[in-house]
């Protein structure tokens, strides 16, 4: 990766990426639990977890156990087809409440 500095990142998404809105100007380089670290190395508490998507933490041992075990298996289908793994997701969802 030639990049180095987040001004480095961010020129090159403004200039070869899609424009739909503009993000905040923090490039992130890694993360653990609810912190994550920018490519400067500075540290920020994440509150926006991929807009919730994340909201149990970045690299959870459980979470990343599972997504392991499911990656030797699939990485992702299509809806086009069925999967092992679709109708009993939802139906743990529609059964909780």
């Amino acid at each position: 990766m030639d990049s180095k500095t987040s001004h480095d990142f961010i020129g090159k998404e403004a200039r070869y990426g899609a424009r739909n809105y503009q993000p905040v100007a923090v490039v992130i380089d890694h993360a653990r639990d609810c912190l994550v670290w920018d490519v400067e190395g500075r540290e920020y508490i994440d509150m926006m977890g991929a807009y919730s998507a994340v909201s149990h933490g970045h690299l959870h041992p459980r979470i990343v156990a599972a997504a392991q075990r499911q990656l030797q298996r699939v990485a992702v289908t299509s809806r086009a087809y069925h999967g092992t793994t679709l109708g009993p997701f939802l139906e743990k969802l529609c059964t909780m409440t």
